[in-house]
C-alpha cells in the first residue's frame, strides 16, 4: 500500500517536473525570485556583520568597567 502511494508521488512529482519544463517563462520568474531573495540574504548578513563589529568591542568595554 505505501510503495503505491510512493509511486504515485513520484509519478505526479515528474509530471510536474517536466510541464514546467516546458513553460521558461514561470521558471525564469521563480529563478529571479530565489535570486532576488538570496541578493537579500547576503546583503543582511553583511549588514548584521557590520553592526557587530562596532557592538562587540562596545560590549567588552562594558563588561571591563562590571568587573
Amino acid at each position: 500500500m505505501n510503495l503505491n502511494k510512493v509511486f504515485i508521488f513520484v509519478t505526479l512529482a515528474t509530471l510536474l517536473l517536466l510541464h514546467g519544463q516546458t513553460e521558461a517563462g514561470t521558471l525564469r520568474n521563480i529563478g529571479k525570485k530565489l535570486e532576488k531573495f538570496g541578493k537579500k540574504v547576503v546583503e543582511a548578513s553583511k549588514k548584521v556583520g557590520e553592526v557587530s563589529e562596532r557592538v562587540l568591542p562596545l560590549l567588552g568595554a562594558i563588561g571591563a568597567l562590571g568587573r
